[in-house]
């Protein structure tokens, strides 16, 4: 009798220990919010998300991604297609909740004035449904990256050889420094503080100036700026244009 129970401990001890392990690495995983109507749309999600050791968090309305919201997500996948809300207007309210969380929104209606508008009203990334599941883990992955590098910044914000001093209001590229005018460089902090996302004209615009003007005012501050810190500004390495978009402060 007491060899079985032996054997048993023996059987039980690695079970157990695998099962802690496994719940340890749950509590640190990364927490993907869902909030999708489609449920063939979820289930695939939850299945690739586990794969690569996500958590998946899940919500079909506004109403459960509050009660979601204190377990903090870490990265949000929005379907817009919905018939309660209109989708850049559901955008706008998970903005209002998780103001430094990624969100990709996504559609299975792929065209310009809904990526415009769901850009717009704060989603950092879009992709057309169905997804190509490995892109969509790949643009995860970025998210999380820039929203670990973001927590970690105080004062400056590197990009590549950019190196903007936010409380100097100074910026240098490589070991030169370069003098920005106050609007110049108030354009590429708030580039710098969403680099590898596009912004929007009608974005750059609000946050830039207090009356509405015409975007050939931000196309003017993108043209100076290209020319202090691009080496060909023909040929930009870093702010880069996304046609009929707006611009994208590139951090590869």
């Amino acid at each position: 009798m007491q060899l079985d129970i032996d054997r048993k401990r023996s059987f039980c001890a690695p079970a157990l220990r695998r099962l802690l392990n496994r719940a340890a690495m749950l509590v640190d995983a990364p927490k993907i919010l869902v909030v999708d109507r489609e449920p063939e749309t979820e289930q695939g999600l939850q299945l690739a998300f586990s794969s690569m050791g996500y958590r998946t968090l899940t919500a079909i309305s506004l109403a459960q991604v509050i009660q979601l919201a204190p377990m903090e997500p870490d990265f949000i996948v929005l379907g817009l297609t919905r018939p309660d809300i209109e989708g850049s207007a559901l955008v706008r309210e998970l903005r209002e909740i998780f103001s430094e969380t990624p969100i990709l929104a996504a559609s299975r209606v792929n065209e310009t004035h809904m990526k415009v508008a769901a850009l717009d009203a704060g989603a950092d990334d879009f992709m057309a449904k169905p997804f190509d599941m490995e892109e969509l883990l790949a643009r995860i992955r970025v998210g999380l990256r820039r929203r670990s590098v973001r927590s970690e910044q105080k004062t400056s914000l590197h990009i590549g050889e950019l190196h903007l001093d936010v409380d100097k209001r100074a910026l240098s590229v490589g070991d030169l420094a370069v003098s920005l005018s106050r609007k110049e460089f108030d354009l590429l902090y708030i580039l710098a503080r969403h680099a590898g996302k596009v912004l929007t004209h009608r974005y750059l615009v609000s946050q830039l100036w207090s009356k509405k003007v015409d975007i050939q005012y931000v196309r003017v501050y993108v043209s100076q700026i290209r020319g202090k810190i691009e080496a060909n500004p023909a040929k930009p390495k870093y702010l880069l244009t996304q046609p009929g978009v707006g611009y994208m402060l590139c951090c590869d």
